[in-house]
């Protein structure tokens, strides 16, 4: 077996983005084929990197089982209000959403950020999971028409969307976008981040010794790196073998994961 390489300087986290800590989740539960932590319950089974051939939505796609797709971007700072991110955030999700390889109903937009605004905690999050647990377009505006705040944020989504669809969006397709539209903080860029905590425990149980979970991740910030700048399509089978001997794969159930020859 040969021992991975591991570049002190991915150690440190130097230089590293959030999206390469988001993307190095995904590639984990790619190379040990189990569901990522506090997620829901998906395992994924191939990832495309900077899929702008696929989808405007592009930093990451995700195929998982189920037959699900998550298309994943990243952006600092984002807020749900009159801002140029929202809008173009918005309009790529929408473009998305319409192209025919958005499947409405199964698949996920997942925008990930450091942080949002108390405002966008208390009344952005909350409209979404509104939409998402409403059983029609007419219950969720019902919902929205009693919180002021509430309509606020639905009106920042109306703009953007009747931007980039060039007209009004109707009801009950801006009721069903809203219910693919999420938003998740990551803290993976902070001092004593708990995310990336959360992630190294993930790992743990799969290292071989004497390698340490910190080393490890480094390895698959390095890895991702690579990959966006390669364009990258990576199934469990595709993966690199530095990878895949990394983990005692005997431990997921899925022994032929670490066997199996890589095609050429």
């Amino acid at each position: 077996m040969r021992t991975p390489v591991f570049n002190p300087v991915s150690t440190s986290g130097a230089g590293f983005q959030l999206e390469h800590y988001v993307q190095a989740s995904y590639v984990a539960s790619l190379v040990l084929q189990t569901p990522l932590p506090l997620r829901d319950g998906l395992v994924v089974e191939q990832l495309v990197f900077q899929g702008k051939h696929q989808a405007d939505t592009d930093d990451l796609i995700a195929h998982l089982t189920r037959g699900q797709k998550q298309f994943i971007q990243s952006k600092h700072g984002f807020e749900i209000n009159a801002n140029t991110t929202f809008f173009e955030v918005i309009e790529n999700c929408w473009n998305d959403y319409q192209n025919g390889f958005f499947k409405p109903g199964t698949d996920l937009f997942i925008i990930t950020t450091q942080a949002l605004t108390k405002a966008d905690a208390e009344d952005g999050l909350v409209l979404l999971e509104w939409a998402r647990f409403s059983h029609s377009a007419a219950d969720f505006r019902q919902k929205v028409s009693l919180n002021k705040k509430k309509q606020a944020k639905l009106r920042f989504f109306q703009r953007a969307l009747a931007k980039a669809n060039g007209g009004a969006v109707d009801q009950t397709t801006e009721w069903k976008f809203l219910k693919s539209f999420f938003i998740r903080t990551f803290d993976y860029l902070e001092s004593g981040s708990r995310d990336r905590e959360i992630l190294k425990w993930y790992l743990q149980p799969f290292i071989k010794t004497p390698a340490t979970a910190e080393q490890v991740l480094a390895v698959l910030l390095d890895y991702v790196a690579a990959c966006n700048q390669h364009g990258a399509t990576v199934t469990a089978h595709s993966l690199p073998a530095n990878i895949r001997e990394m983990f005692d794969l005997k431990k997921n159930g899925k022994p032929w994961l670490g066997t199996e020859r890589v095609p050429a």
